[in-house]
C-alpha cells in the first residue's frame, strides 16, 4: 500500500520534525513504500523568497509598508544563505546592522555588545537575521493572516480547546492566501505519490489546523476513490485518548495512538487486503 506522511504547518524550521522520516523508514521495510514530506519547511522556504515577498508587497497600497517589504525581498534569500550556514562572510555585514530592512523588533534588542560581546560577531548576526526573519511573519500575521506564525498554524484554535467548535468556524470560513499556499503544496504531493493512506503527524497544537484544512481539501476535491485519512502524533496523543466530540472524523478515518509503526503497519496491512492483525491503539467513528 503506498503511503504518504505529511508533517502540517507548522514546526521548528531548523530541522525537519522526525517522526515522518522514521515511519516511512519502518513502512518501507515491511512492505508499504511511504513518501514523507514537511509541508512547514516547504511553505515558510516559498513565503521568505524573494519571488513571492515580491509579488507580496505589490498588493502593498501603504507606500511606506511597500517599500519595507520590498527592501525584506531585496535580501531575503542572502539572509536564509547565511542562517543555513553556506554564508558566513555575511555575518559582520549583519552583525553592525547595514544590510537588513529593521522592523519593530529591532526596535527590543537592547545592548548587543553587553550580549554579544566583542567575539559574537556570528551570534549577533543570527540574532538579527532571526529578528528581520520574524518581522516579516510579524507582519503576514497583522495584515494577511492571523493564523500565521513562524513555528505555529492557528496554535490558539487547538491549544486547551474544550469543544471542536473554534476549529469549525475556522475551517468553514474562507482560505487564506497562506491556506492557498500549503494546499497547493500538499496537491502537488498527492499528484506525485498517489497514495492510497494519507497520515498526517500533528505533534503540536500548531499543527492541528493545517492538518484539518489538507483533509478538509483531501475530502471535497478527491474524485471518486479517495485514500484513508490517518491522523497520529503527540498532540493526538495528549487530547484525544477520551474524544467525545466526533466532528473530527468529518476531517479523518483513524486515529492511532502512541508510538505509531505497529498501529500504522496493522492499519496498512488490513487496508491493502492482507490484514496481519488486530488494529492496535487505533480508533474511528
Amino acid at each position: 500500500m503506498k503511503t504518504l506522511l505529511i508533517t502540517p504547518p507548522l514546526t521548528q524550521l531548523n530541522t525537519p520534525y522526525p517522526a515522518s522520516t522514521m515511519l516511512k523508514g519502518y513502512l518501507d521495510a515491511h512492505g508499504h513504500p511511504t513518501a514523507q514530506a514537511d509541508l512547514g519547511i516547504e511553505l515558510v522556504d516559498i513565503i521568505l523568497s524573494r519571488d513571492w515577498l515580491a509579488k507580496y508587497a505589490e498588493k502593498i497600497t501603504d507606500r511606506d509598508e511597500q517599500a519595507y517589504i520590498s527592501r525584506c525581498a531585496d535580501v531575503v534569500e542572502t539572509v536564509k544563505r547565511f542562517l543555513r550556514g553556506r554564508d558566513n562572510t555575511l555575518a559582520p555585514r549583519i552583525a553592525n546592522r547595514s544590510l537588513l530592512p529593521e522592523g519593530p523588533r529591532f526596535g527590543q534588542i537592547g545592548d548587543l555588545e553587553w550580549a554579544f560581546g566583542i567575539s559574537g560577531t556570528d551570534d549577533k548576526a543570527r540574532h538579527l537575521a532571526t529578528l528581520f526573519i520574524e518581522d516579516i511573519a510579524d507582519y503576514i500575521r497583522d495584515h494577511s493572516d492571523s493564523h500565521f506564525d513562524l513555528i505555529r498554524y492557528a496554535e490558539h484554535l487547538a491549544s486547551y480547546a474544550t469543544t471542536f467548535d473554534d476549529l469549525q468556524e475556522a475551517l468553514d470560513a474562507p482560505r487564506t492566501e497562506i491556506d492557498d499556499l500549503m494546499l497547493k503544496l500538499f496537491a502537488a504531493h498527492m499528484e506525485r505519490e498517489n497514495p492510497e493512506m494519507v497520515g498526517f503527524v500533528v505533534p503540536f497544537p500548531g499543527c492541528l489546523y493545517g492538518a484539518l484544512r489538507c483533509a478538509q481539501y483531501l475530502r471535497e476535491k478527491t474524485d471518486g476513490e479517495r485514500p484513508a485519512i490517518v491522523f497520529g502524533g503527540g498532540f493526538a496523543n495528549t487530547e484525544w485518548r477520551q474524544l467525545e466530540d466526533k466532528r473530527l472524523f468529518d476531517f479523518c478515518d483513524y486515529i492511532t495512538f502512541d508510538d505509531g509503526e505497529l498501529p500504522l503497519l496493522r492499519l496498512a496491512d488490513k487496508l491493502s487486503g492482507n490484514p496481519s492483525g488486530p488494529l492496535l491503539r487505533t480508533i474511528s467513528r
